[in-house]
Formats: structure tokens, sequence, C-alpha cells
């Protein structure tokens, strides 16, 4: 397998303080909405990364350049990771993963890859 072309990075690092609990693995539809967003992700993408968290077996990458930072910290880490030219990232909670179709809006605006 050659170079990625595409990276999604999932921002996941929050501590969810207003939620009252960990959103990334709060549930929709039965499944934690950190597994909506990789699923969506990986329709465009060639290769995932979870930031702030250890989650599914994707490779995962601390904040950069230090923890705390919220999802800049993620964003960051991701991008200095990142061998593709591209990366995409979303947050561990965009539950609008099913409920706007974004796995198709993503192809959509990706060029269908």
């Amino acid at each position: 397998m050659g170079r990625p072309r595409r990276l999604g990075a999932i921002l996941a690092g929050g501590a969810s303080s207003r939620f009252g609990s960990d959103k990334a693995l709060a549930t929709f539809e039965g499944r934690p909405l950190i597994a909506h967003v990789a699923d969506a992700l990986l329709t465009g993408c060639d290769a995932l990364v979870i930031c702030g968290r250890d989650w599914g077996g994707h490779r995962a990458l601390a904040d950069s350049p230090v923890p705390g930072l919220g999802p800049m910290g993620g964003l960051c880490a991701a991008l200095q990771h990142a061998e593709a030219p591209e990366v995409l990232g979303l947050t561990a909670q965009a539950e609008v993963a099913t409920r706007l179709g974004l796995s198709q809006a993503l192809l959509v605006a990706l060029g269908g890859c």
C-alpha cells in the first residue's frame, strides 16, 4: 500500500464536562458516536487516526504540542502525523454522521473517492 491520499482524524480528547459523561462513547442506534464518525470518515479517507484517546484499534495520537488544548491539540497532532496531503478532521460526537448521511456527503464533497 502506498502513501495515503487523505487522512481522517477523529478529535476525541475532550472531557465532555457539559455532557456529564464520555460523549464519544454515548450510544446512538446501539453504537458509540465515535463508531459512526469512524465509519463516515473511512468512506472518504485512506487512513484513520484517533486524536486524544485509544479506541477501536486505530492509531492513537496524543494532543500536540501539549495536552489540554481542546480540538486544536488533536488537529495539530493529526497534521504533524499526516503523510497524506489532505487531512479531514471531525469531532467524535459528530452524531450528524448518521442523521444527515455524512458518509454520502463526504463522498460528494471529496470528489467521490
